[in-house]
Parts: structure tokens; C-alpha cells; sequence
């Protein structure tokens, strides 16, 4: 069988965990299909995009499906085109992929169609940073306090504005920064909080190695996302053996499990009690510990062992 793989790059540079997904899973699959071939200038027997490109016409298609922002938060944009680019691609596949059972539930309320369910992996290249690696880490960037910790866009759903927020009622706030790893640019939020907490903030731009290094160092990851179709940055944080401050809407808690701290993004207070909760020692091991154990359920092999078994089924 030939396989059309649309890698969608100029798609993926501003999918960062989609991104991530298919570096991960595209050669683990490739090697679980010794009997298919990849070539885009040979007729294909089934095709498979990696953010919603439609197939050519008369060809059978895989469809991966990440989330269901767009129909759960229709203020997001149903109409957006990407919310229309799922839709078709979902309607028209052969076979649809949720990377969570969140999503396959959320398949099949919102398009009618039942998806086959491949967790993302995540913990494989993330383990606990030693103290050295730690303290060079906060060294070089000038990080001279505990902090929370903020991965990945802080916009739109993704509602860092929930960190903020709760910020006034966190106890130990007067002594933490929060620090931003990645996102594409300074958010109006990040601006309203640095206005309110000058000196609190700092965002860095690090790669693997020294993302592991600011997981195993920080407080906790604080993720207040309103939803989400799986959530990489937990599972990365858990192999690190940081804790977790999630809400308990979308995927997040499906992946955290017992591991999370839990609190409402949108009630302050609440998110706050989530993170003075991880503040506490023994809380914060067993929750480190139990986090650690859970991250090694998902696996980037895994969830090629399943991909290909369903691309087979299709083919």
C-alpha cells in the first residue's frame, strides 16, 4: 500500500504540540508498516493529513482528531476554517483517530461518528532534570525566585488569564515568578499582570534540555486551560516529577488523573486553592510521585502500534 502522508508544515509552525505529535510519531509509524510505502509521486491507497487536509478525490483517508475546541467553545470560531476543515475531514474519512477518549466522545456528539481512541505519548524524552542541570538552567536565565510554571500559548482557551487571576490569593505569590516557556508572543493578559506584579513575569525561549530542567524545577506547572483534546505539557511535567494545577474540564483530568491539583481556571479563588494546595510537602511528593507513575501509560510506540492497526483495517 502507498500512503499519502500531508505533513502540513506550514500548518504545524504554529501547532506546537501538533508538531511535536507527528515528530515523534512519524517515524515510529513508518517502521510498524514495513509493507507500505510513502511516496507522494505514486498513486496513493490511503491518505492521512496531519491537520485537516482534505483527500484527493476517490481516495480512502485516516483522519487524526485532536480536540473539539471549536464546537465545544463556539466562540472560538465555529466557522473558522479550521473548524470547516475538520468537519469535512472527519465527515469524509474512513476512519477517524481521537487522541483521547474526551475527543472520541466529542466525535461522536459533535460529527456522529465513532473514533478509535491512540493516546499521545509525551514522558519518553522527559525525566527528571538533576540539581545541577536545575540550577544552570536558572542561572543562565536570570530565574532567582521558586516559581509556577506556564508551557506552550497562554491565549484564547488556553486562558493563562486563570494563573493570573487567581495570583492575588496564592500564598506564596510575594516569593514566586511566573515563568512562560514558549507561546508565540506577549499576550494582552501577560501585559495586565505585569502591570499589577512588575518583576513577576519572565518568558524564555529553551528547547528540550532546558525544558526538562524548568519542569523539574518549578513550583508547578500551572495549566488553566478551559479545554483540551489531551495535553502534552501535563504528561511532559509528570515525567519530570512536577506537579499539576489543572481545571477538570476537557481531557487534562482524563491524563492527570489522581496526580492533579484541581481548581476552576475561571473562579481565582479556586485555581488558588489548587496551587497552595501543591505548596505543601508531603501533598507535593505523593502528587509528584503518583504524576511520575502515571506519564509512563502514554507512549509515542503505543500510540503508533494503534494508529497502524487502524490504518491496516482501513487498507
Amino acid at each position: 500500500m502507498n500512503i499519502w502522508l500531508d505533513d502540513a508544515i506550514y500548518r504545524l509552525q504554529s501547532q506546537g504540540g501538533i508538531s511535536r505529535l507527528w515528530n515523534e510519531l512519524t517515524p515510529r509509524l513508518k517502521a510498524r508498516l514495513p509493507e507500505a510505502t510513502w511516496d507522494k509521486d505514486a498513486k496513493p491507497d490511503l491518505f492521512i493529513s496531519t491537520y485537516y487536509r482534505r483527500a484527493p478525490i476517490g481516495v480512502r483517508s485516516v483522519a487524526v482528531l485532536y480536540d473539539c475546541i471549536h464546537e465545544r467553545l463556539p466562540a472560538i470560531g465555529a466557522t473558522h476554517p479550521d473548524a470547516v476543515a475538520k468537519r469535512i475531514a472527519v465527515k469524509e474519512a474512513a476512519a477517524v483517530i481521537a487522541i483521547s477518549e474526551t475527543t472520541a466522545r466529542d466525535c461522536e456528539r459533535y460529527f456522529g461518528k465513532r473514533a478509535v481512541v491512540a493516546y499521545c505519548g509525551g514522558a519518553e524524552r522527559f525525566e527528571r532534570a538533576t540539581p545541577a542541570q536545575v540550577n544552570d538552567f536558572q542561572r543562565r536565565y536570570g530565574i532567582l525566585k521558586p516559581y509556577i510554571l506556564l508551557v506552550g500559548r497562554r491565549d484564547g482557551y488556553k486562558y493563562a488569564r486563570g494563573l493570573y487571576e487567581a495570583w492575588p490569593y496564592f500564598a506564596a505569590a510575594q516569593d514566586h515568578l511566573v515563568v512562560a516557556v514558549g507561546g508565540e508572543h506577549r499576550t494582552a493578559a501577560d501585559d495586565d499582570f505585569m502591570r499589577r506584579f512588575p518583576h513577576s513575569w519572565v518568558r524564555v525561549s529553551i528547547g528540550d534540555g532546558d525544558l526538562k530542567a524548568a519542569y523539574s524545577g518549578a513550583t508547578a506547572l500551572a495549566y488553566p486551560s478551559l479545554y483540551e483534546g489531551f495535553g502534552l505539557p501535563l504528561v511532559e511535567a509528570m515525567g519530570c516529577g512536577c506537579p499539576v494545577v489543572l481545571g477538570r474540564d476537557g481531557a487534562g483530568a482524563e491524563v492527570a488523573g489522581d496526580a492533579g491539583f484541581y481548581g476552576e481556571p475561571l473562579i481565582p479563588r479556586s485555581y488558588a486553592a489548587a496551587l497552595n494546595a501543591a505548596l505543601d510537602p508531603s501533598e507535593r511528593l505523593t502528587h509528584a510521585m503518583t504524576g511520575y507513575e502515571r506519564a509512563r501509560l502514554f507512549s509515542w510506540d503505543a500510540m503508533a502500534d494503534r494508529m497502524a492497526e487502524v490504518i491496516r483495517s482501513v487498507v
